[in-house]
């Protein structure tokens, strides 16, 4: 969730990973409305995550009917992108 220090973020928890990706650089409220791209970067951990939010807590929803095989694929792939082009 956004307020008006920051521009919103989300993460997942699927089984034991933690999916969260930041920008990495300084993006801000400005790409929002200009529908830029960023390079981003794999968060490690939630507790990252909250120092990187300014020890904001997360709020916290279930996704019931989410396809947590897809959702692992797909993080496997990026993940592997990533590593291909460094």
């Amino acid at each position: 969730m956004h307020d008006e220090n920051h521009v919103g973020h989300t993460a997942l928890t699927v089984r034991d990973r933690y999916i969260s990706f930041w920008p990495d650089g300084e993006a801000g409220k400005k790409d929002l409305k200009v529908k830029t791209s960023q390079p981003g970067r794999l968060m490690q951990s939630l507790n990252e995550d909250i120092r990187n939010e300014g020890n904001r807590k997360p709020i916290t929803l279930e996704l019931p009917k989410l396809d947590e095989q897809r959702v692992l694929l797909y993080l496997a792939t990026l993940t592997e992108l990533s590593v291909s082009t460094k």
